[in-house]
């Protein structure tokens, strides 16, 4: 529950930037309208603020959730033995590949929200329509984007990571509920996830669901690379493919070749 509880307090920063196409109040009319300089409604027109607190809210997020990764990934997680039977070896593995690849996405969204709080903070930040142009089409469209898709990957992958890890402690009834109660948890995320993602559908290509969110992040990425001649982007993402390739592998062979031995 507290998983469900932190996704959906995510979920609610991720469609925060909505609120911010509601008509301004009395209070917050432009400066000029009530006699001021126009030089003041630049001021009001700028979104760094409340964007710097959307960020902190998602890197802190992701930061909680690296600390109760780094035990299950390092020392904590079940190591294989010679007698396992093929499918406890197989989750074995599979748990290990997920809390190590969950943590460092974690660690990603982590530096994404660092990143761009301090350049909202150190930078002059152009005036936008609203805080959601700046975030979602705006120059921090990569950092938001990249952001949210990693804690959501990261979160997922521990919800999962811990599923594995009970079934293979006690197993039985036990491993089952817990199974059972995980995936009930993974589909309820990954609806709020996509009901607000959904949301910014209208306006802007994210699509509506946690893949084209993905999909998006990519293309910013790709967009990133092939534009600004990111060589280290570059690396980053055939690194990613070559570890997605060998993950595969792994586990498709340390699960038939004993039972073709056999």
């Amino acid at each position: 529950m507290h998983l469900i509880a932190l996704l959906a307090s995510a979920s609610y920063a991720y469609v925060g930037p909505v609120a911010s196409n509601c008509p301004l109040g009395r209070s917050s009319a432009p400066m000029f309208l009530r006699g001021g300089s126009a030089s003041a409604s630049v001021e009001v027109a700028s979104h760094a603020k409340e964007a710097i607190g959307l960020f902190g809210n998602m890197g802190g997020k992701a930061a909680f959730l690296a600390g109760g990764l780094v035990p299950l990934s390092l020392f904590a997680g079940p190591a294989p033995a010679p007698d396992d039977p093929p499918m406890r070896s197989w989750l074995k593995r599979a748990h290990q590949l997920i809390t190590a690849s969950s943590l460092l996405s974690l660690l990603v969204s982590v530096m994404y929200s660092a990143i761009a709080i301090n350049q909202l903070t150190e930078n002059s930040v152009a005036p936008t329509v609203s805080l959601r142009a700046l975030l979602l089409s705006g120059k921090f469209a990569l950092l938001w984007t990249g952001c949210n898709a990693h804690l959501f990957l990261g979160l997922f992958g521990l919800a999962t990571a811990i599923a594995i890890h009970i079934w293979l402690k006690y197993g039985g009834s036990v491993g089952k509920a817990v199974m059972f109660s995980a995936a009930s948890a993974v589909s309820l995320m990954l609806s709020v996830v996509n009901d607000a993602i959904a949301a910014h559908a209208t306006d802007m290509p994210v699509g509506g669901s946690v893949v084209s969110l993905l999909l998006r992040y990519i293309s910013l990425l790709l967009k990133a690379m092939v534009e600004g001649r990111r060589i280290l982007t570059g690396c980053s993402l055939a690194c990613t493919v070559a570890a997605i390739f060998f993950s595969v592998q792994a586990l498709v062979s340390d699960y038939w070749q004993p039972r073709r031995a056999a």
